[in-house]
């Protein structure tokens, strides 16, 4: 199973992802194989924990990919440790999925097969991506959804057109009270704006002055 759950801001996607994982999670913990099985479920987001309260890793960090590798695809070592932690691996969570590219994408899909000792795609792993690609180009890579180009990347199947089914959810529920402005959010992110969305926009811009005296919100360190 690979599934994309999308949709613009405030439509609930991350609602709709916590329900998935919580479900998910119960339904594992009602099985006899709960112990063996609760290490199968993760989210793979840098900010996991704080957004939804479910333990997560990044890709790179639970994968093992380092970052100034890029995307050509190395082997993990002979150190089984790795395959051992994912055996029973089902499914993965990808929150923020318009920060993945198509190399990053082949490159997990390359990874699970190794891990998971199988050819099948991602190594037989279901996945649901969840996310809005009505985003900026992922760093250093290529859109999710457009054909490697790279070494024999043209004569390689499209893993997300090839395998991956959409559903998008339309309904926005942050702004449900304010239909006006949900719908110009939805102008503004499909990038059919009108002039009197820009002109109503620029009714929020603020001087120096009225900008020190805002309330100011910081971020302490840790």
């Amino acid at each position: 199973m690979y599934t994309f759950l999308t949709g613009g801001a405030g439509v609930g996607k991350s609602q709709v992802l916590k329900a998935l994982y919580n479900a998910l999670l119960n339904t594992i913990l009602a099985s006899l194989e709960a112990i063996q099985m609760i290490l199968t479920f993760f989210l793979w987001h840098q900010q996991a924990k704080q957004h939804y309260g479910i333990k997560g890793n990044t890709i790179h960090s639970a994968l093992l990919i380092p970052a100034s590798q890029g995307f050509h695809y190395k082997a993990l070592t002979s150190d089984k440790s790795t395959e051992l932690k994912f055996r029973n691996l089902k499914i993965i969570f990808i929150d923020e999925i318009s920060m993945v590219g198509n190399g990053m994408l082949t490159f997990i899909d390359k990874r699970l097969q190794q891990i998971m000792g199988s050819k099948k795609i991602f190594g037989g792993v279901s996945i649901i991506a969840v996310g809005d690609l009505f985003q900026l180009k992922p760093v250093f890579d290529g859109w999710i959804f457009n054909d490697l180009t790279e070494d024999y990347g043209p004569l390689a199947s499209n893993l997300w057109k090839d395998h991956f089914m959409a559903f998008e959810l339309t309904e926005i529920m942050r702004q449900k009270h304010d239909q006006s402005f949900a719908q110009l959010l939805n102008r503004l992110r499909e990038g059919n704006q009108t002039d009197d969305d820009l002109r109503l926009l620029n009714t929020r811009q603020c001087t120096v002055d009225k900008f020190h005296q805002m309330l100011h919100m910081f971020i302490k360190p840790t």
